[in-house]
C-alpha cells in the first residue's frame, strides 16, 4: 500500500461539460494559510469565480461543486471523518458551505486527493467513479428518479469505498435538497440541487490505495490521547452519546434560543417532540458513528410500523 505523509496536496478536478479529468496541485501558501477543508474550498471556490460571482447561476454550468478533506483526514485523528462542501447556494444566492461525516471524507484521500473540484454540465444523467488511477463516467439513466437508499445499494459500496448521493429532491430542483454519505448528510444550502442541475446522480471513489501517516506520528499519538480523554469526561460529549444531537432540543427549549420559525419564535412546547430524550425512549435509539469519531453523537431508532 503506498502512504501520505499528512497531505496530498492534489486535487482532482473533473469537467461534466467535456467529461475529462485532471489532477492540479495546491498552492503550498494556500495549504498553510487556509487549514481545513472548508477554508481552502472557499479560497478555491472564490479565486475561480471573484470576477463573476455575482452574475453565476447556483444551477448554472459555470457553478463549482467542491467537496474537501482536512487535513486530518484518514489519519485516525478524532472526529477526522468529516469533509465539506462548497458551492453557491441556489437557496440563498450567496457562497455556501457545509460539513459532513459518512465515508466519503476517508474514501476521497485514500484514494490519493485532498479535495475535489466538479464543473460543466453533463449532457445526460451520470455517475462518477473514481480511483487513484482512473474516473470513470459512466450512465446513471436507470438511477435517475431513485431513492438515495436505493441508488447506494445499486453502486454496491464496500467498507473502503465512499459515495455521494441525490434522491428525488436534488433531481427536481428543491432548493434545499441534501446530498447523502452513507447514513449522513451535506445538508445545508440546497447542494444536492446544485449536484442535480449538473445531471450528477452519485460520486463514488473507490478509496484505501493509500495509507495515510502523520508527520509527526509521537506528537499525534500523545494529542489523540489527549483529545479522547477530554471528550470522554466532557458532560455534553456524554449527552450525545446516550441521546445524540437532539439532546440539545431541551435546553435549546428552556434557554429560549430555539431556532423556531427561523428564529421568528425563540421557543415551542411542541419542541420537547423532538428531544433526543423522548426519541431514545420512542424509538430505542442507538448511536451510530461515523469512524473514527468517540463522541457518537449520530442515532438510529426504529419507527413501531
Amino acid at each position: 500500500m503506498k502512504e501520505i505523509l499528512g497531505v496530498t496536496n492534489k486535487l482532482l478536478e473533473i469537467d461534466l461539460s467535456l467529461m475529462s479529468w485532471k489532477i492540479i496541485p495546491i498552492n503550498p501558501d494556500h495549504r498553510k494559510k487556509f487549514l481545513g477543508g472548508k477554508g481552502l474550498g472557499l479560497k478555491l471556490y472564490y479565486d475561480r469565480l471573484k470576477d463573476k460571482l455575482n452574475n453565476v447561476d447556483p444551477l448554472g454550468e459555470e457553478n463549482l461543486l467542491c467537496f474537501m478533506a482536512g487535513v486530518m483526514t484518514g489519519t485516525g485523528g478524532i472526529c477526522s471523518a468529516r469533509f465539506a462542501g462548497i458551492t453557491k447556494s441556489p437557496l440563498t444566492g450567496i457562497m455556501v458551505t457545509a460539513s459532513c461525516g459518512g465515508p466519503f471524507g476517508i474514501a476521497l484521500k485514500t484514494a490519493g486527493y485532498d479535495g475535489l473540484i466538479i464543473k460543466g454540465k453533463s449532457k445526460t444523467p451520470i455517475y462518477l467513479q473514481i480511483s487513484d488511477e482512473k474516473v470513470d463516467f459512466l450512465d446513471a439513466a436507470d438511477l435517475w428518479g431513485s431513492m438515495i437508499d436505493k441508488t447506494q445499494k445499486a453502486l454496491s459500496i464496500s467498507k473502503k469505498d465512499g459515495e455521494l448521493v441525490i434522491g428525488p429532491a436534488g433531481e427536481n430542483g428543491v432548493l434545499f435538497a441534501n446530498i447523502a454519505s452513507g447514513h449522513r448528510f451535506l445538508g445545508r444550502g440546497g447542494m444536492g440541487t446544485v449536484m442535480g442541475s449538473k445531471l450528477l446522480k452519485a460520486i463514488v471513489v473507490r478509496g484505501r490505495a493509500y495509507k495515510v501517516k502523520p508527520v509527526k506520528p509521537e506528537m499525534f499519538k500523545k494529542v489523540r490521547s489527549r483529545a479522547a480523554k477530554y471528550i470522554g469526561r466532557n458532560a455534553y460529549s456524554k449527552s450525545y452519546k446516550q441521546f445524540g444531537t437532539n439532546y440539545n432540543v431541551l435546553p435549546g427549549m428552556e434557554a429560549g434560543y430555539a431556532p423556531v420559525n427561523n428564529f421568528k419564535e425563540r421557543t415551542d412546547p411542541r419542541l420537547k417532540n423532538l428531544s433526543g430524550q423522548l426519541m431514545a425512549e420512542r424509538y430505542q435509539t442507538k448511536s451510530s458513528s461515523c469512524t473514527p469519531c468517540s463522541i457518537q453523537c449520530g442515532h438510529k431508532g426504529t419507527y413501531p410500523d
